[in-house]
């Protein structure tokens, strides 16, 4: 079967730098670029989005960090094996990474979003993820 990498980034509201100190599990990590970067990151990413039929979200300014004008996001590649004759089509993904977003990125990454908040005031969340 053939193989396609798929790179998920979700941008983090109402996060800090202190947020780069964050170890997480299972390959996801947190990153920091400058705000003009990823306007021009999500503009792209935008129109792919519109491309496949899957809507747009915009960019909330709770992902912009107003002291060094910097984004903070979280970052994680898979790995996905695409069935025979399988291809990316408008509105829909690969089985394979589906089961990676219900599997991992919900229930492992949400979660520990969640529990960031009880020690962070705040509202830290993920906004806006591709």
């Amino acid at each position: 079967m053939p193989k396609r990498k798929i790179h998920f980034i979700g941008f983090l509201a109402n996060a800090d730098c202190s947020i780069l100190k964050v170890w997480l599990e299972h390959g996801f990590e947190f990153a920091s670029m400058k705000y003009k970067d990823a306007t021009s990151l999500i503009s792209e990413l935008e129109r792919e989005v519109v491309r496949f039929g899957l809507g747009t979200a915009g960019f909330p300014s709770a992902c912009l960090e107003m002291s060094t004008l910097a984004c903070y996001y979280v970052r994680k590649s898979f790995d996905c094996e695409l069935k025979e004759g399988a291809e990316w089509k408008p509105g829909g993904f690969p089985d394979a990474a589906g089961k990676a977003d219900t599997t991992i990125v919900r229930p492992y990454l949400i979660r520990k979003i969640r529990l960031m908040r009880l020690f962070k005031e705040g509202n830290i969340c993920v906004p806006l993820h591709y």
